[in-house]
């Protein structure tokens, strides 16, 4: 049997983020959040390429399904090592080993930007 080890707290006065303790994450994103921000933008006509930087925040380390919703129709994407499956205007991005910032590539109609994503971490 283990001999029980009382846990320890300590106060830093320099940190500005705050500490939070659990014994496990309950919601589906397991608490990974992504930001995106637009790099770079090629515009073809009426279609073309947009690049978006992405940054995830969180507990990294397990898989997750990163889903991003654009504001208009999309007909490829890809980036981050995900395989990506597209069901426009949403593309799915299954990441095997996340990172905490990597580049996405999305091809469609000039001027693409993100309406809505959501993270799953895959158990």
């Amino acid at each position: 049997m283990s001999t029980y080890q009382k846990p320890v707290a300590t106060l830093i006065d320099t940190t500005a983020e705050g500490v939070y303790m659990a014994s496990g994450d309950t919601a589906s994103s397991g608490g990974v959040t992504a930001s995106f921000s637009k790099k770079n933008e090629q515009n073809w006509g009426e279609s073309g390429q947009t690049d978006f930087d992405v940054t995830l925040k969180g507990k990294l380390g397990k898989p997750i399904k990163l889903t991003v919703t654009f504001d208009k129709e999309i007909t490829n994407a890809w980036g981050g090592g995900a395989n990506c499956e597209i069901s426009s205007p949403k593309a799915i991005f299954n990441i095997h080993s996340p990172s905490e910032k990597f580049e996405i590539s999305v091809q469609g109609k000039t001027g693409l930007s993100v309406k809505d994503s959501s993270v799953e971490v895959i158990s």
